[in-house]
């Protein structure tokens, strides 16, 4: 572009050379001109938008170009984009309008074409996208059995909540309806106490998407699983049924069987109704 301009200027001066004053202010003229254009090809758009923090699929945002410019692009995470169902951009190009913004959809940019053909583009904007969270998972140790962790007192219990969401979810945790003190995503009790049995609750939640989860647990004691009575079994069923019962157990693999008395025989083919 300055080439450009020095080339104006030579030949404006010998126009000068043979006009006199008259073609030497119009040479100046011209400089400036040229001087004024060249400037206006260097200044890039700039850009704003409505807002930087949205919630993926319900909020809108609306990107603003500021160019004097006809001819402007829009890019997506540096991806050209045009209208369509989920984004609209504006008969004059300056405006692009995302109705609903995904949870992809984090840098914007506007870009103009100079005279050259060339692109300039505006600073890039970033949004924060905020979501989650979609789910809970809730880690113990010892692990539990559908939502029950069996521990003896005094032994160790680790409870861990694992989420995703951006920005980073905060953590509460309710025991009998209590809120405690913790609040970060595990809590261990070093040494299990009567007082620290029963349900916990782990509550995720992501104050900006306005949203949050929870999921809960029991701490108990291991249940004892009685020995099957020796001869509940009537005769001649044979041999009685195997069932692993006695000793230590979680209270989902107990099994808890009530007998009813039984008079009379059972035939081999048919299988004994408990």
């Amino acid at each position: 572009m300055r080439i450009c301009a020095h080339a104006a200027v030579t030949q404006s001066g010998g126009d000068g050379a043979r006009g006199g004053p008259e073609a030497a202010a119009a040479a100046r003229d011209h400089v400036t001109r040229v001087g004024e254009e060249e400037m206006k090809l260097e200044s890039n758009p700039g850009i704003s938008v409505s807002s930087s923090s949205v919630v993926p699929y319900m909020d809108s945002v609306a990107a603003f170009c500021h160019t004097d410019a006809a001819d402007v692009e829009w890019y997506v995470n540096a991806l050209l984009v045009t209208s369509n169902d989920r984004m609209t951009i504006s008969p004059d190009g300056k405006m692009l309008v995302i109705h609903r913004v995904g949870r992809d959809d984090r840098v914007l940019q506007c870009a103009i074409k100079n005279i050259f053909g060339l692109l300039q583009r505006s600073e890039q904007i970033s949004l924060t996208v905020a979501y989650g969270p979609d789910s809970v998972l809730l880690r113990t140790d010892p692990h539990h059995i559908r939502g029950i962790v069996s521990a003896e007192i005094g032994t160790r219990v680790r409870l861990e909540c694992v989420s995703t969401s951006l920005p980073g979810p905060k953590y509460r945790w309710v025991h009998h309806g209590s809120l405690l003190s913790f609040s970060e995503a595990n809590i261990t009790l070093p040494s299990l106490a009567w007082e620290q049995m029963g349900r916990y609750r782990c509550v995720v939640e992501n104050p900006v998407a306005q949203l949050s989860m929870y999921r809960d647990v029991e701490v108990q004691r291991p249940r004892k699983c009685s020995r099957f009575p020796s001869g509940a079994y009537p005769l001649p069923v044979s041999p009685p049924p195997r069932l692993g019962l006695g000793g230590t157990c979680h209270q989902d693999c107990c099994l808890q069987l009530t007998l009813r008395p039984h008079s009379g025989w059972v035939e081999p083919s048919h299988p004994l109704e408990v």
